[in-house]
């Protein structure tokens, strides 16, 4: 535990930010897929176009799938994973847009490598 605090400390001195890793870019378009879906689904219920009924179950889903793709990140403490847990996080619905952008942006610069 002392080491894990001690390269926190380093890492953090030294202005280095984890980064995500290229074999992550499957999991990244995953979850902003499933960001971006999630997103839809909220907005159509604030406009009244889908049940609250119906919404509950695609963010359950959307959850399910999420904790699924976080779980599957080669680093928990990377940029992407972070957005990722974030969103997991929610308690109220809201718009997802930024962390779907936040996402998009990351899958760019893996894509751009």
């Amino acid at each position: 535990m002392r080491t894990a605090a001690l390269l926190a400390s380093a890492l953090l001195s030294s202005g280095t930010v984890p980064a995500d890793r290229p074999e992550d870019l499957a999991n990244i378009k995953a979850a902003r897929s499933v960001v971006a879906e999630w997103d839809l689904i909220d907005r159509s219920v604030a406009a009244g176009l889908v049940s609250k009924r119906y919404a509950a179950l695609m963010q359950r889903e959307a959850r399910t799938q999420l904790t699924t793709t976080l779980h599957a990140f080669a680093d928990p403490h990377s940029p992407a994973a972070t957005a990722v847990a974030g969103v997991l996080r929610r308690s109220e619905p809201g718009p997802l847009r930024k962390d779907v952008a936040t996402l998009i942006r990351l899958e760019h610069q893996l894509e751009d490598r």
